[in-house]
């Protein structure tokens, strides 16, 4: 079993080395994200209730309680994406990511039982929406990098993948928490529409 020669419980996005050392020292939130989404979801099309325990597991005991009380995770335990500046990361890239993914698992009904999760996703999205847009009375973009300078057409581009990136965690809990997380999620998508182009 290939799945079965990988560590899964608690640092589930490890994989030891005959020596018994840790091959992935660069381990991050987002990476572990990735494993343990695909885990569970694997797990439930294949009713394995092994695989989605597992991924489970490292969501509930591992990724949550890494959630910054402002409502952000570090790239890697105790390493945020860049430096602090007014306590903002000076970049939120991979943070958006993890919400991304936990926002993929919420639209199951066996993890809207688990109200961490949907706790988790709902102070990360705020703390986003507080911190990292940038919006009038008709758009929203996201600032996930506030202090770099970038090209405008790699800007745009940014901006347009990020708008992707918060789809659907807004989705999700417009859905299954607070109506009113609608009206980002449209001015995120109007922005998204008016440079289609």
């Amino acid at each position: 079993n290939f799945l079965g020669s990988f560590n899964f419980d608690g640092d589930m996005a490890t994989q030891p080395s005959a020596d018994g050392g840790d091959l992935t020292p660069n381990d991050t939130y987002n990476m572990r994200m990735v494993g343990a989404t695909a885990m569970w979801l694997v797990g439930k099309y294949l009713d394995d209730r092994e695989l989605m325990r597992k991924g489970k597991d490292c969501v509930l005991n591992s990724i949550l309680p890494a959630l910054r009380p402002e409502g952000y995770w570090c790239y890697r335990p105790n390493s945020p994406e860049g430096k602090i500046v007014n306590g903002i990361p000076s970049s939120n890239h991979y943070d958006g990511f993890v919400k991304q993914l936990l926002a993929r698992l919420l639209f199951h009904p066996e993890w809207r039982q688990e109200k961490a999760a949907m706790s988790a996703l709902q102070r990360g999205v705020d703390y986003a929406l507080k911190n990292l847009v940038v919006q009038d009375a008709r758009t929203l973009r996201y600032e996930l990098y506030p202090d770099a300078h970038f090209p405008p057409r790699e800007s745009l581009a940014k901006y347009l993948s990020h708008a992707g990136m918060y789809a659907e965690p807004l989705s999700a809990l417009a859905l299954y928490a607070d109506a009113s997380y609608l009206e980002p999620l449209r001015k995120s998508v109007q922005f998204a529409y008016d440079h289609r182009d």
